[in-house]
């Protein structure tokens, strides 16, 4: 995906916004992809209410740019890159996590494009936008612009 990979460019190794996941989401679908401002998207419940309140909380335009897939776990579907994928809730984060879709690794896993807005939280200097992988355990699913 063209859009993409410029992206991944223009932001890799920097800090976006106030270095939080759904702050990088944001710079992708609305400033980059020049959708409209996104009602309501990851304002109520974080990350994961990207996902899990697609249906109540999430408005019309929004759903309009996007499909929402849902992982079913032991599966073999993977994201397309690109995809928005959406991670559930950890004991050490309730408000999920949302990154940018890089890759398959041949073990599985994924790599995803993403910010660790916790770091900030914790009072720590803000996260770059880095590549990271991760195990499909805790996938919700994902975004895909229509």
């Amino acid at each position: 995906m063209r859009k993409y990979e410029e992206f991944k460019q223009m932001w890799l190794g920097k800090v976006c916004r106030d270095s939080q996941c759904v702050a990088l989401f944001r710079e992708f679908t609305e400033g980059f992809h020049d959708t409209p401002i996104l009602e309501r998207l990851g304002g109520n419940g974080g990350a994961l209410g990207l996902f899990t309140r697609y249906d109540t909380d999430v408005g019309p335009v929004s759903r309009q740019v996007f499909e929402r897939i849902t992982f079913i776990q032991g599966s073999s579907d993977r994201p397309e890159v690109g995809d928005c994928v959406i991670f559930g809730a950890t004991l050490n984060n309730r408000f999920g996590h949302v990154g940018i879709m890089d890759s398959v690794n041949p073990d599985g896993t994924i790599t995803i494009l993403d910010s660790d807005g916790l770091k900030a939280l914790r009072g720590e200097p803000p996260s770059v936008v880095k590549l990271t992988v991760w195990r499909m355990d805790n996938v919700l699913g994902w975004l895909r612009f229509r």
